[in-house]
């Protein structure tokens, strides 16, 4: 194989000698000196359009009209879903928005099952962009503290947007309650939402459950009549008042304990009897003579012909509750009881 000697020196190769291969083995491969090997071409130019870039835009007219139609496609279904989405969200807000003011015009007290309550007339504006109803209770529905019967006037519980109409709220007072009546309406929107809008004073002063019960005690107070005949004499207990009450005898009073000297009393029912609230009770009246005397006009001086009976209510959470004495006069029965059994 043969090989090349360079010079440093700058004198030309000295060609060794090659070794002549033996017979069947590699040919010789010649050797080149790096000076004697051709140059390198040199990258092509960049061909320029010399009518400038315009043209070479002109001349891809077809490919830039087709970007600029899918940008503006882009552009116009995005606008279109952005300006959808938004009408959607307003759409929902409006149907959502609930803009009625209520306010009370007037009021009636009236009794109730298991107490007083309050008839509050409210007068209902819808200011709002859609229509609004008013949930309405049931027939028959009673009055609960806390839960409010509601019912319109003129048979419709819907308001149109810029209308009013006026309902009856019914509540049951909790004669303990020191705080001003809180009543709210049930209304529901275009969304099928119930949302509780608070009634606002009108012409109404403020409304206080426990300063209506006060204003409505005057002439409700329970009462004990005498009714019937001497043979069949009966008591009448009537409570209109909102509290329950129990009604018993009073031992110790001296005209109690002055009448039981000559007299015996019963009832039937027996007391001590329970009377409800807004409730009438009729008792039947037996009157005996016990110690037969002649002198009547000294027993009854000494009070004898009066049964004093107590009528007591439980008390109430911020209230002492009711307690007062009631003489009934049984003059006529002691009489006739003596007279007939001496």
């Amino acid at each position: 194989m043969g090989y090349e000697v360079l010079d440093a020196g700058g004198h030309a190769p000295v060609r060794a000698a090659a070794t002549t291969p033996a017979a069947g083995g590699a040919p010789e491969v010649p050797v080149v000196a790096f000076q004697d090997l051709p140059p390198v071409p040199p990258p092509p130019a960049r061909q320029v359009d010399p009518r400038g870039w315009w043209a070479a835009l002109r001349t891809h007219r077809t490919s830039v009209a087709a970007v600029l139609v899918a940008l503006l496609l882009g552009a116009s279904v995005g606008s279109a879903l952005a300006n959808r989405h938004a009408r959607s969200e307003q759409e929902a807000r409006l149907r959502s928005t609930l803009a009625v003011t209520a306010l009370s015009q007037s009021y009636t007290l009236s009794p109730a099952v298991g107490g007083l309550s309050v008839d509050v007339v409210v007068q209902a504006f819808n200011a709002g962009p859609r229509v609004v109803d008013v949930v309405e209770s049931p027939r028959g529905s009673r009055p609960e503290a806390g839960r409010p019967v509601v019912e319109t006037f003129g048979g419709t519980a819907r308001m149109q947007p810029g209308e009013q109409i006026a309902m009856s709220v019914r509540t049951l007072l909790d004669c303990s309650d020191r705080e001003e009546l809180q009543l709210r309406l049930p209304l529901r929107t275009q969304d099928g939402v119930v949302r509780p809008t608070a009634v606002r004073r009108g012409q109404t002063e403020r409304l206080v459950p426990r300063d209506l019960c006060r204003a409505d005690r005057p002439g409700r107070e329970p009462t004990i009549d005498l009714r019937g005949s001497l043979d069949r004499p009966q008591l009448l207990i009537s409570n209109p008042s909102d509290l329950a009450v129990t009604v018993f005898l009073d031992s110790s009073s001296p005209q109690t304990l002055a009448s039981s000297e000559v007299v015996s009393f019963s009832t039937r029912p027996a007391l001590p009897l329970r009377v409800g609230a807004h409730e009438d009770r009729q008792l039947a009246v037996t009157v005996k003579g016990g110690t037969c005397t002649r002198d009547l006009d000294s027993v009854l001086q000494g009070g004898g012909g009066v049964l004093v009976l107590v009528v007591e209510s439980a008390p109430r959470a911020g209230s002492t509750g009711l307690r007062s004495s009631m003489g009934v006069d049984l003059t006529a029965l002691v009489g006739a009881a003596l007279e007939r059994d001496c």
